[in-house]
């Protein structure tokens, strides 16, 4: 019986690693619409783009190029990327609230870059067509500024009735919002991390 087992776990590891391929996008669209028979676990897929967020604690960067934004999850082998870098990445998909991400990335390239041209939009422009992941630039009037329960620093932005949550990651800028900021209108950089009731959640880096 034991002879049995261990043919039999040899027979499915060699149809497994038959089965896994390395898959080459051109772009981030065509990584995020895969299908789910590309999607296995075992397949690699290696495609290029511009770092557009980076969070070495979580140890979590955002890939984006024209077409889209990726969400990738690394580990603590991985030399971080910084922040627009351009870089190419091999990695294994998996999937984070329905939607594809890497992880266990490798970067097999990378090349110092610079903040990619994005449009300033509304808070109503961006809560109403904002892409997750994505890099976004965007402009509206200072409605609070407050800490939750862990310290992390927030902005509220309004445009009318449209409501935008701001993540201010730099620990300094907390204290420059003053009072006298309060009504006044600005404009931020960050990508769309997450959405809630109230709209979308910027995380600004």
């Amino acid at each position: 019986p034991a002879g049995v087992l261990l043919a039999l776990w040899m027979l499915v590891c060699h149809g497994t690693l038959a089965q896994a391929q390395t898959i080459s996008f051109s772009s981030v669209r065509q990584f995020l619409e895969a299908t789910p028979e590309q999607l296995k676990p075992s397949n690699q897929f290696k495609f290029a783009g511009i770092v557009t967020f980076v969070d070495p604690i979580q140890r979590i960067f955002h890939l984006e190029d024209m077409t889209g934004a990726v969400f990738v999850r690394g580990h603590a082998d991985l030399p971080f990327p910084g922040l627009y870098d351009r870089i190419e990445v091999i990695g294994n998909p998996s999937l984070l609230s329905g939607h594809p991400i890497l992880t266990q990335p490798r970067i097999l390239s990378s090349k110092k870059g610079i903040p990619p041209e994005t449009p300033i939009l509304s808070v109503s422009e961006i809560n109403s067509g904002g892409k997750l992941y994505s890099l976004v630039r965007a402009r509206g009037e200072i409605r609070r500024v407050f800490m939750d329960y862990e310290g992390k620093q927030f902005v509220t932005l309004a445009d009318g009735k449209e409501l935008l949550t701001v993540a201010l990651l730099n620990a300094g800028k907390l204290n420059e919002l003053n009072r006298q900021l309060y009504g006044a209108t600005v404009s931020v950089i960050g990508v769309i991390q997450s959405r809630n009731r109230d709209g979308q959640k910027i995380q600004i880096a």
